[in-house]
């Protein structure tokens, strides 16, 4: 069965299609590589069967196992790190998870502790995460991913999807200690025990995320990030 972006239209026709707009509006800017790697990989999760199936009307709109943006917004990630283009995972994996909608802030978007009240969209994105990842081991996939001169997806779908959602959310916490920033859309730190079991994991495994962030009082975790330079002093303003 041909994989389909949407109804008569080949997935990897379309992905080839935004690449080339992406590459070409980018490469200006010294961004075309980054720009092609976000028009191939930015509608990947498209390759599900459930997503399939909703086109078929097989399965309802709304279902979170059809939700495509994540799975492609990871394996763009991961590539990055495979083209030299590593320091731009993270805007990579922002721009393709949130090509549908408005761009969040990377601590809105990354794997949201235990305990923690986040919007439904967001737990629910990772929570069916597995099984989506699951669900592409097939052969259509790898010709998909093959055709468009992407990198094997075997050992992303194994296990490199959680080494590298981990390595985002170290990145996103890094920024927010570094930059002193704070969004008043995230939640609190302050509600985030010290430790904590991620909801989210491949085979059983856990997914270690980064210590507590800064809280909007300013008070700030006893110890940095590894390889984080700290602000001399914490942010003066309380958001709103």
């Amino acid at each position: 069965m041909e994989l389909l972006a949407r109804p008569e239209e080949p997935l990897q026709e379309h992905l080839l299609g935004v690449a080339a707009l992406a590459e070409g509006h980018l490469e200006p800017l010294g961004l075309g590589k980054a720009g092609r790697l976000a028009g191939l990989a930015h509608d990947l999760g498209k390759a599900t069967p459930y997503f399939q199936e909703m086109l078929q009307g097989k399965r309802p709109k709304g279902d979170p196992l059809t939700w495509h943006a994540l799975p492609g917004a990871l394996f763009a990630a991961w590539v990055a790190e495979k083209w030299a283009l590593g320091e731009l995972a993270l805007p990579l994996f922002l721009a393709i998870l949130e090509h549908h909608g408005r761009l969040r802030s990377p601590w809105e978007r990354v794997p949201p502790p235990n305990g923690v009240q986040t919007p439904r969209g967001r737990r629910d994105a990772w929570r069916v995460l597995p099984e989506q990842l699951k669900a592409l081991h097939t052969p259509a996939f790898a010709e998909l991913v093959k055709g468009l001169d992407l990198p094997d997806p075997g050992p992303f779908l194994q296990r490199e999807a959680w080494r590298v959602a981990e390595a985002l959310a170290r990145e996103a916490n890094r920024l927010l200690w570094e930059g002193g920033a704070w969004n008043s859309t995230t939640a609190s730190p302050s509600s985030i025990p010290p430790s904590w079991t991620p909801t989210v994991g491949l085979r059983g495994s856990a997914l270690p995320l980064p210590p507590p962030c800064p809280s909007p009082q300013g008070r700030w975790p006893a110890t940095s990030p590894k390889g984080a330079t700290p602000r001399p002093s914490p942010p003066s303003a309380t958001p709103s």
